[in-house]
């Protein structure tokens, strides 16, 4: 692919390649937009692991808690009266246990909604970057574009003679 100038010009090599570069400052922005990206896309796995972990130990309790009723049921049939009373403070213990994981849940939601508002702040900003990239490389290109012009325009009139003295030309050049 050749790129014209506004004159239909090729550019040459080295002006291909300066438009194939981009500044320093666009490399280190993309750079600080990666590591970004991947410090919460690192957060959103961990919260996705503490949410699993929490999870698991809701299943793990269920699951003690229903072999723990079977088995109470089976002493309280025994005990009666004395097993009623224990039964209400295994009771209050597993709401704490279950509020304390409820509580963990609601923090995890709230750490995900502000890591949510982050990401769409930072995905926001970052569209913001590359329309300002664009144009800033868009008008990069008009510059250099108009710079090759100018050179080419101020080479035309340097044409040098060899081995003809300054004066001979006379009146008419053409002769």
């Amino acid at each position: 692919m050749q790129v014209q100038t506004e004159h239909s010009q090729p550019l040459t090599a080295n002006a291909k390649a300066s438009n194939d570069e981009q500044p320093s400052w666009v490399s280190a922005l993309q750079t600080s937009l990666d590591a970004m990206r991947d410090k919460l896309e690192k957060a959103q796995h961990n919260m996705d692991a503490k949410l699993d972990q929490i999870g698991r130990r809701m299943e793990e309790n269920l699951r003690g808690v229903r072999e723990e009723m079977g088995q109470l049921r089976e002493y309280i049939d025994k005990h009666g009266e004395d097993m009623k009373q224990r039964l209400d403070s295994f009771r209050e213990e597993t709401n704490r246990n279950f509020e304390t994981a409820e509580a963990e849940m609601r923090a995890q939601k709230k750490d995900m909604e502000i890591l949510e508002e982050r990401t769409a702040g930072v995905e926001e900003w970052s569209t913001d970057v590359q329309d300002i990239i664009t144009a800033s490389l868009e008008q990069q290109t008009k510059l250099q574009d108009k710079l090759s012009d100018i050179e080419g325009r101020s080479r035309r009139n340097n044409i040098r003679i060899w081995w003809l003295k300054e004066g001979i030309e006379g009146d008419s050049v053409s002769e």
